[in-house]
């Protein structure tokens, strides 16, 4: 009787890989499907890294922040979860990214960091040649993380904006329009985006500080309906919006909201300025966290 041929990496459900350079890739291989499980940057400090499948782009996620601490070294975990397999454990069904086997997966960071290490599985089973399957590149339904900041410098007290998405080509989950007010995004017609939680990372500039964070689904505000108040994110008392697996802190839904197609979303901020010291420009991160679903033809 013929014996089944071992797999060739042992233990199939937790390969590792690592380096000290800007980008780590887990290669392709044929008859083998990779689906990165998570992964960690150890730097100096903050930067963001693309991610990508084969040629289409999975993620931008920023790293090493001070508030919002979504990626950080191997210590950066809960328990042994680190910022994806803690997703996964709350995320119905959440779509690991997966690469088939005629693509990598590249972790590609914009500055050199001290370390990027991976953790991913080898799966030798079922489809490893799909690219719509969940995770997929090609797949309808996909996380993302939507990244917005402040575009220009905010050197007065009151209002600003988050008018800056932060995506790479082709991720932007927007459309925008003439009809597009200040800070506002539409959410294009084909797509649905439902958020789970929501983070940010609101650096001080001396004494001028980021206050509040406002979030409209139309001409309501999401969380402060009633009064319009905001999120409180003034780190003087305490950013609601801060993320920690390491002492676990998460603005997390517990019901996730869903961003229609069609519908107008404003993102706002309130901020206090001292008279002499700007928030600089793309410093007050704005990130939300959610599952995007193409409900058309992808």
């Amino acid at each position: 009787m013929a014996v089944a041929a071992l797999p060739t990496n042992k233990p199939q459900s937790l390969q590792r890989r690592g380096t000290t350079t800007a980008t780590l890739i887990i290669p392709s291989r044929t008859g083998h499907r990779r689906v990165l499980q998570d992964y960690f940057v150890k730097a100096g400090s903050a930067n963001y890294s693309d991610i990508s499948i084969g040629n289409v782009t999975w993620n931008r996620i920023w790293d090493n922040l001070v508030q919002a601490i979504l990626i950080g070294d191997l210590n950066s975990k809960l328990g042994d979860l680190g910022f994806l397999r803690w997703l996964g454990s709350w995320i119905p069904d959440f779509p690991y990214p997966s690469a088939a086997d005629d693509e990598d997966i590249t972790i590609a960071r914009a500055a050199a960091p001290t370390r990027i290490d991976a953790y991913f599985r080898d799966v030798t089973e079922g489809d490893v040649v799909g690219h719509a399957v969940p995770g997929g590149s090609m797949a309808s339904r996909q996380f993302l993380m939507v990244n917005l900041n402040n575009a220009s410098a905010v050197s007065a007290t009151g209002f600003f904006n988050f008018d800056k998405l932060d995506m790479p080509v082709g991720l932007n989950p927007f459309t925008e329009g003439t009809d597009i007010v200040a800070a506002g995004r539409r959410m294009s017609s084909a797509q649905r985006f439902t958020v789970y939680a929501i983070a940010g990372d609101f650096p001080k500039a001396i004494a001028s500080k980021a206050t509040r964070v406002h979030i409209t689904d139309e001409m309501i505000e999401l969380f402060t309906s009633e009064n319009s108040e905001g999120l409180f994110v003034d780190i003087d008392a305490a950013n609601e919006l801060a993320f920690s697996l390491s002492c676990l802190l998460v603005f997390r839904l517990p019901e996730p909201y869903v961003f229609e197609p069609n519908r107008l979303y404003t993102f706002r901020g309130e901020a206090t300025y001292d008279a002499a010291n700007a928030l600089p420009a793309g410093s007050l991160k704005l990130f939300l966290l959610g599952i995007r679903e193409y409900l058309g033809a992808v």
